[in-house]
């Protein structure tokens, strides 16, 4: 089978600059297999694995919305889609791993558990030849099924957000505090404050 191609900087490059608003998120190489590996069963194509690519905003809630780009590679072929999309308080998912290297229940609890049909959307696979200008041709088509759906992505963004302050209301409280409070720190504070706790630490300030 003939090897896949690196399609990582044509997905980030192509995705962060027409869905400008989206930035790419990535885990630190040794989270990589938990934040970054992609393995589904599809009826039509059977098992595919890859890679899935992180892509997030800030809503105007306090919140996250989560924006995910599957790349899968069976058949000698390259299969793009977009995955469901979902709004969560956490921004790193991957942050909830680093200490134990395991999902931890509760960040479960930042997002809906069980986000209904019709408060999600997914595209379809593109399925291109295993070429770079392959690539793009099914990363433009991905592209104008995103611009053609926007109104119901949008929509699904907000019917999730509407049931997430309901079950978990108390995740917008803090996010909301956060982000109004965290301009009142800077850098000269906080190391005062590891100054305090570590006595020894050597001297970074600017």
């Amino acid at each position: 089978m003939k090897r896949l191609i690196n399609c990582h900087d044509e997905i980030v490059t192509f995705i962060t600059s027409h869905l400008n608003e989206f930035h790419f998120t990535q885990p630190p190489l040794k989270l990589a297999k938990w934040g970054n590996s992609f393995n589904t069963w599809d009826i039509e194509y059977g098992e595919i694995k890859g890679s899935c690519f992180h892509f997030v905003k800030d809503s105007n809630f306090g919140s996250f919305y989560h924006l995910d780009i599957n790349q899968g590679f069976t058949d000698g072929k390259i299969f793009l889609q977009l995955g469901p999309v979902y709004v969560s308080y956490i921004k790193y998912f991957w942050d909830t791993v680093q200490c134990t290297y395991k999902q931890l229940n509760n960040s479960s609890f930042s997002k809906l558990s069980r986000i209904s049909p019709n408060y999600s959307v997914a595209s379809p696979w593109f399925i291109v030849n295993n070429d770079k200008n392959e690539l793009l041709k099914a990363l433009e088509q991905l592209k104008n099924w995103c611009f053609v759906h926007m109104d119901e992505i949008n929509q699904c963004y907000t019917k999730q957000q509407t049931k997430l302050d309901r079950e978990c209301g108390c995740y917008r409280v803090v996010r909301n505090y956060v982000q109004e409070h965290i301009t009142e720190l800077n850098q000269d504070k906080i190391y005062e404050i590891y100054q305090y706790k570590f006595p020894n630490l050597p001297d970074y300030s600017l």
